[in-house]
């Protein structure tokens, strides 16, 4: 355990044992507790409890950790706040089952975020192709698992951005 006792620097530490990170997960610092919700050695019981922290940027740190359990990332999907939910999106560790419905979310940037996804789907894929936003499909066309017959329907898009995306 790291000499210095401040409680952000505690909950940002990996090291940090597991009952010290229960307790700073109560802190009254929102700075602390998004801390706690960014360490990928958090108890999956603190992250589970995050979930429900009425601070917004804690829970978008926590849609970001990779050690963030199956279960949660479900729940934060739903967020009322879309940034939260671009950033379930963007975690690869996000079940293929949400990016389905994320990729019909309303916010532009919550699907593009789905369209840069590594984990998203092939169908997916194939669908945010033809999304009305250039840098929705320019995200398609920047996957490494866009099928090679979506990229050549992407190289003729009328965006010079998603056309040079596809061409890669």
């Amino acid at each position: 355990m790291t000499s210095d006792n401040n409680p952000k620097t505690l909950a940002e530490n990996p090291s940090t044992p597991k009952e010290v990170l229960v307790k700073l997960a109560k802190n009254k610092s929102k700075y602390v507790r998004r801390a706690v919700a960014g360490n990928p050695s958090s108890p999956e019981k603190v992250l589970v409890e995050l979930a429900d922290d009425a601070n917004a940027n804690v829970r978008q740190v926590l849609a970001e950790n990779p050690s963030t359990p199956k279960e949660v990332l479900v729940k934060l999907a739903n967020d009322e706040d879309p940034d939260v939910r671009w950033h379930v999106a963007d975690n690869t560790s996000t079940p293929k089952e949400v990016l389905v419905e994320l990729a019909k979310d309303k916010s532009k940037h919550v699907r593009m975020y789905v369209a840069g996804n590594p984990s998203t789907s092939t169908e997916v894929l194939v669908e945010l192709a033809n999304d009305e936003k250039e840098y929705v499909r320019e995200q398609v066309a920047k996957n490494p698992s866009t099928p090679k017959e979506v990229l050549v329907k992407l190289a003729s898009d009328k965006d010079r951005g998603v056309r040079n995306a596809a061409r890669r």
